[in-house]
């Protein structure tokens, strides 16, 4: 076999091994856990989670939006329509409510306040939060529909998977499915059985893989579904400071000017 062949083959092979990899993984994902034990009405300091947002947003520009609730009133309902600097908006779907950590005379429920803060959701930043459920039906399960097509999502969520809740995190791009998620595949968060880790806090940043022909994966649905087969059908928790950012705002990191090379070295 001559040279030149031996080398287009072997550059072949590097290449087919380059884009199968690409492949599987169409998504980044940054995510970290602070767990808690201390039992109910405690709550994990946010510390590694905080870490993980911000290397999140060190791979977008300094335009996007985060959302923090903390503008909403108390008890708004699902509907809730959020918009973002250049990406759009982002309708919240499914069962949904805006909460408070904080009691405020005349307007909130402290019984409410109670009950969710000593059972684990909590607030990221401020006080305010949403409480929401995903369940194991597509049809009343949290969603975020998407006006635009993003590439960046993120966020905080308290108390999941302490009742057994694996959660798959569904990516759509005009109604098709193009990425999941799982919490089984990327231990984004401990599940317990009986609540021991009420109070745990896990931060979850998803961006888009850049594709062969330089643009990146998209989507503009968001959907949280319970999939684990012990008999869990449905998982509360809060939802704090949602950051979602289009393919526009993400910071691209310039190409090393001098790449590698391959050298091939040949016996005399």
């Amino acid at each position: 076999m001559g040279l030149s062949i031996m080398i287009k083959q072997l550059l072949a092979t590097v290449t087919l091994s380059l884009l199968t990899a690409n492949s599987v993984q169409a998504f980044e994902v940054i995510s970290a856990e602070d767990l808690n034990k201390g039992g109910n009405g405690t709550h994990a300091a946010i510390d590694s989670t905080r870490d993980a947002e911000q290397q999140f947003l060190s791979k977008l520009s300094s335009e996007v939006g985060t959302e923090n609730f903390e503008s909403y009133a108390w008890n708004t309902q699902t509907g809730l329509a959020i918009s973002f600097p250049g990406a759009g908006s982002a309708f919240l779907e499914g069962s949904g409510k805006v909460l408070s950590t904080e009691h405020v005379e005349g307007i909130t429920d402290l019984n409410t306040i109670n009950s969710e803060f000593r059972t684990g959701r909590n607030a990221s930043s401020g006080v305010n939060y949403w409480q929401t459920t995903a369940q194991t039906g597509s049809s009343s399960t949290f969603s975020i529909n998407l006006t635009k097509q993003i590439a960046a999502f993120g966020f905080y969520a308290f108390d999941l998977g302490d009742f057994g809740g694996e959660l798959n995190i569904n990516l759509y791009q005009d109604g098709e499915l193009v990425g999941v998620v799982a919490n089984s595949d990327h231990n984004l968060y401990q599940v317990a059985n009986s609540g021991e880790n009420n109070g745990s806090v896990v931060y979850i940043g998803i961006i888009g893989d850049q594709k062969g022909d330089g643009t990146y994966q998209t989507f503009d649905k968001v959907q949280f579904v319970i999939v684990n087969e012990n008999g869990t059908k449905r998982d509360d928790f809060g939802f704090d400071d949602l950051t979602i950012a289009t393919a526009e705002q993400l910071v691209v990191t310039p190409e090393d000017p001098n790449p590698p090379t391959i050298a091939f070295h040949f016996a005399d």
